[in-house]
């Protein structure tokens, strides 16, 4: 058998493997029954005032813009506030060395690198009784 031959050959053979591959491919795409699309939905995220069981809650804010924000939105929910704190933040000193060096002292008559300060707001919400409660969970006493 000769080169040709050979080459002839091997055509044949991978020709026929790929006609088996797209006829499995056909028979595959027609037998069994059609499932249906259904779009994935994505879980609701509960904020932390709706979850049910919660009394109390501490919420550190980078502003107290977003704690205010966050009491209003939490307000209908039964929560209030019962303290807050806030911090200065405190002075980089990698930053305030490295702005030294970099001007020669000047950044030092300004300030020294500090970060932002938090906020952090601790919530309460009286805790619901069962004795008030007009649908107790039921023991399995009557």
């Amino acid at each position: 058998m000769d080169a040709l031959g050979l080459f002839i050959s091997i055509a044949i053979f991978v020709g026929i493997l790929i006609a088996l591959a797209v006829l499995g491919q056909q028979l595959g795409k027609n037998s069994g029954p059609k499932v249906p699309y259904v779009p994935r939905v994505r879980p609701r995220i509960i904020p932390w005032y709706e979850l049910p069981d919660s009394v109390i809650a501490i919420r550190p804010y980078q502003s107290p813009d977003l704690a205010t924000t966050d009491a209003n939105l939490a307000a209908p929910f039964g929560w209030s506030i019962q303290s807050v704190t806030t911090s200065d933040g405190h002075v980089n000193i990698g930053r305030t060395v490295t702005g030294a060096v970099f001007t020669g002292g000047l950044s030092l008559l300004v300030g020294g690198s500090r970060t932002k300060g938090n906020v952090t707001v601790t919530f309460i919400r009286p805790a619901v009784s069962v004795a008030h409660d007009p649908l107790p969970l039921r023991s399995g006493v009557a």
